[in-house]
């Protein structure tokens, strides 16, 4: 690669940057709608495969062509180790906004794996916010995808010197685990067609996957995210309750189908008394957004339950056991997964094709 190719790359990514960055200034101040998500998506993808295409080119293009054909900045540069190395010498240092911090500040580092960790990140949050617009289907494996650019980016984070608090191991976990979340309910929410044992089940990984965020949260004292909103926080305590309950109610549909009458009812009181607490937590937080979705299930529940303890003071007259004697709740395979973004995969296919890992470079650890 001669000096004019690589000042031809760093243009091209400069002119990227200043395109993501009147992207993003304008969806932050406006709603973007799928059109407008999906337009930021695209430019970051396409930075995201710049940077690739320049991991590969510079961490290794640069020693080839020292050898290839000797020069003065050919030489210094393969001195350097490729560009990650010409960053350092020059301290061009990459900036990163905090994101969960209103008076945060700027993070910046001379490191050129900043500035992929930086790009990876953003897919995350790109895929995120398409699914917000998307049908169920499709935020599905929108969730998916983000959830496997976080994971992508706590590998890259694990090997790296320098420390962000936004991509620390810790709070990636928290992100990832809440992409798997939302995958999870879009799949819940799809599932108007699916029997009443296997909406128990995957009502019960969405309460799982919601309790794991919970926990991972409570791990960490709630940091970085105790600086946003505490709605932010409670919306994920009111959906793990809000799931939980409805992974009760449709136990409780499988029970009458066999004539357990009396277990039917301990699931219904199980189930409502979860989405009782669910209610409670959208009234008390304010979660506009989620509150009807829990008065539906709510009613629904009540419903159910009135109906099987009229029929059962009337006809059947069968003791209501504890919960701990009742059959236990259905398991099944983990219905979700972390998915590798397309742009990701594109990457370590042009590696692969150059004959290069991309984990060994020092333009990308």
């Amino acid at each position: 690669m001669t000096r004019e190719e690589m000042l031809r790359s760093v243009q091209q990514l400069d002119d990227f940057r200043q395109r993501m960055r009147s992207v993003a200034c304008a969806s932050a101040y406006a709603p973007v709608g799928l059109a407008g998500s999906v337009e930021c998506a695209n430019v970051l993808g396409q930075y995201y495969e710049l940077l690739s295409e320049a991991a590969c080119k510079w961490g290794v293009g640069v020693l080839q062509e020292a050898r290839r054909r000797p020069s003065p900045w050919a030489e210094a540069a393969a001195r350097a180790g490729g560009l990650a190395g010409m960053v350092r010498a020059q301290g061009v240092a990459f900036a990163w906004d905090t994101s969960f911090r209103t008076s945060g500040g700027t993070h910046a580092v001379a490191d050129w794996s900043f500035e992929v960790a930086c790009a990876t990140y953003n897919l995350a949050a790109a895929a995120s916010a398409v699914a917000l617009n998307q049908s169920l289907k499709e935020a599905f494996q929108s969730y998916q995808r983000a959830a496997g650019a976080l994971e992508t980016l706590a590998e890259l984070s694990r090997r790296c010197a320098w420390v962000c608090e936004d991509m620390s191991g810790d709070t990636l976990s928290v992100l990832q685990a809440l992409m798997l979340a939302q995958a999870q309910k879009c799949l819940y929410l799809q599932g108007h067609k699916m029997q009443p044992a296997t909406l128990e089940i995957t009502a019960g990984q969405c309460a799982e996957h919601y309790a794991e965020v919970v926990s991972r949260l409570r791990d960490r004292g709630g940091r970085p995210f105790c600086h946003l909103s505490p709605q932010w926080g409670a919306t994920i305590v009111a959906n793990e309750m809000l799931y939980t309950g409805l992974m009760h109610f449709h136990a409780s549909t499988s029970l009458g189908a066999t004539h357990q009458y009396g277990a039917q009812l301990a699931r219904l009181g199980e189930a409502m008394g979860y989405l009782v607490r669910a209610r409670e937590e959208c009234r008390r937080s304010g979660l506009h957004g989620l509150h009807p979705e829990v008065d539906a299930a709510h009613a629904l529940v009540a419903a159910s339950q009135a109906s099987a303890l009229r029929d059962n003071e009337l006809i059947y007259h069968e003791a209501v056991p504890p919960l701990d004697a009742l059959p236990p709740i259905r398991q099944g395979r983990r219905m979700v997964s972390s998915l590798q973004p397309l742009e990701l995969d594109r990457a370590r296919t042009l590696a692969r094709a150059q004959n290069v890992d991309l984990r060994e470079l020092q333009a990308w650890p």
